[in-house]
């Protein structure tokens, strides 16, 4: 089924104070987030949690404060049911930026990753470490430093979408090949990944749009041999 996409920039919230975030969080992610010693992620998670309440509240009638996560032993966060709205998310982070998947019925539950494009990495170690051997070749084949960075990162994306989805370890979801999900560039700064389609994407604290940027590619279309 189609899913939601919301996406929050932590620097455009720079004015915001960040007890406005703390406000929403219950009692269990208040204690997790005091005990948490690096800011950077105290920020990540105060508005990754904020966001993730915010984009419910624009479509269910309930107050932001009464959704509640309930955290599995693997780290994934589940949202708890809230009378019979049964919705599920999915978050990531990348630096400044904050996405959430949203779907709104009960199954399997969404899958969403982010990451920078502008980061420095060394592809071939990354590809011969996590992917499989087929994966890593095919990177080594590609000419042209350009589209070897957009395929590392499509796969990479894909594969961390699906872990989130399955509940598995990263390194056991990079190490088998995709087939499925949807892949987005995003204002030409960020790979976005998704196990589902997208029905539509919205900023939060931006002008609501519809991506209109972001290049939307089944990735059965990336996992053709070449």
């Amino acid at each position: 089924m189609p899913i939601y996409l919301y996406f929050l920039e932590i620097e455009l919230f720079g004015s915001w104070p960040l007890e406005l975030a703390e406000a929403l969080l219950s009692d269990d992610e208040r204690k997790r987030y005091q005990g948490m010693s690096n800011a950077h992620r105290r920020r990540e998670f105060a508005w990754g949690r904020f966001l993730a309440r915010q984009s419910l509240a624009q479509h269910f009638p309930h107050p932001a404060e009464r959704w509640r996560f309930f955290v599995e032993a693997n780290g994934r966060p589940v949202l708890l049911p809230v009378e019979d709205a049964r919705p599920q998310v999915s978050l990531a982070h990348a630096g400044e930026l904050i996405a959430c998947a949203l779907e709104l019925e009960p199954g399997e539950p969404p899958g969403v990753d982010v990451e920078d494009l502008r980061r420095e990495l060394d592809l071939r170690a990354l590809s011969k470490r996590f992917f499989s051997s087929q994966e890593a070749a095919r990177l080594e084949r590609i000419s042209g430093e350009e589209a070897r960075r957009a395929l590392f990162f499509d796969l990479w994306t894909l594969k961390e979408a699906r872990a989130k989805s399955l509940g598995v370890p990263l390194a056991e979801s990079l190490a088998q090949p995709v087939s499925s999900g949807f892949v987005y560039e995003l204002e030409g700064r960020w790979r976005v990944a998704c196990t589902e389609a997208v029905r539509e994407a919205h900023w939060l604290g931006r002008c609501s749009v519809h991506c209109p940027d972001a290049r939307l590619r089944p990735a059965a279309l990336l996992a053709r041999p070449r």
